[in-house]
């Protein structure tokens, strides 16, 4: 947005912030490049109550961003992101995990570069092949292999902990659902793909207890709008565990009335 021609930027944040004062809406939210923020910019931004801004950051890790052509360096984020910070603007940073040369590990390494900027939140976009697309030429010539679902649903579910853990909003996993399935041609889309993320967190804690505790006929216990995610597609974690343990197992929602025999897990427990 803020790289568009300027006055008409100013144009769109005059309507924007009209409809501000009048109470219409409680905020303004654009989206850019972390090359198109300076000074200048951020003062504009400010002047007319911008109250949050996206940053592409895409990956934090430069020959990622060359092989990928973004036009900008990890360096433009941090540097954005520091205006944005210091101008009091609500910090979200987007990042696709899975593009040209990225590894599991430096997925990884970017995430923890983008705990030391501290954002308020991220949004995490695994990098799909779309049509008509450079990545399509470059997968078809065999020069790229994305990430496979199952890979992308581990690092996230990583990734998520992470930031959860150090007070960092994961606001999304996964394209939106509304995306037409024929322009994907690879890569790990699936239409509820943060579901599948939040089960793998599920299955993680489930496993962790289950080391521990080491028992035979486990009763887990979880929030109750929930419980889908904890049983898993299919009931996928249930099966793991008698697969792994040999034990039968029930994920029930967290009841009234304490259980001393139930094992109470609520890794995410959403509102």
């Amino acid at each position: 947005f803020t790289a568009i021609d300027k006055d008409l930027m100013v144009e769109y944040l005059k309507v924007a912030n009209e409809f501000l004062a009048y109470g219409e809406i409680t905020g303004i939210r654009a989206s850019t490049r972390p090359d198109a923020v300076n000074p200048e910019i951020v003062e504009i931004l400010k002047k007319y109550n911008v109250t949050d801004i996206e940053l592409g950051a895409q990956s934090m890790d430069d020959e990622i961003l060359a092989a990928s052509e973004r036009g900008h360096t990890a360096e433009d984020t941090v540097r954005a992101s520091r205006l944005l910070k210091e101008a009091e603007i609500r910090l979200i940073l987007q990042f696709m995990p899975g593009l040209p040369l990225d590894t599991p590990e430096k997925t990884l390494e970017t995430a923890r570069k983008i705990l030391e900027i501290k954002p308020f939140g991220v949004r995490i976009y695994p990098t799909l092949v779309i049509k008509n697309t450079k990545l399509e030429t470059l997968y078809n010539e065999g020069n790229f292999t994305p990430y496979s679902l199952e890979t992308a649903v581990d690092l996230t579910a990583e990734m998520y902990e992470l930031f959860n853990e150090n007070g960092i909003k994961v606001i999304r996993m996964g394209l939106h659902s509304d995306i037409s399935p024929e322009s994907i041609v690879a890569g790990p889309y699936h239409a509820a793909f943060g579901e599948l993320v939040y089960s793998e967190i599920y299955r993680k804690k489930i496993d962790a207890v289950m080391q521990e505790k080491q028992t035979r006929n486990p009763v887990f216990e979880v929030c109750p709008n929930e419980l889908s995610m904890a049983l898993g597609q299919k009931k996928k974690n249930l099966k793991y565990i008698e697969a792994k343990y040999g034990a039968l197992s029930r994920i029930v929602p967290i009841g009234r009335d304490e259980d001393n025999d139930r094992i109470r897990i609520s890794p995410i427990c959403r509102k």
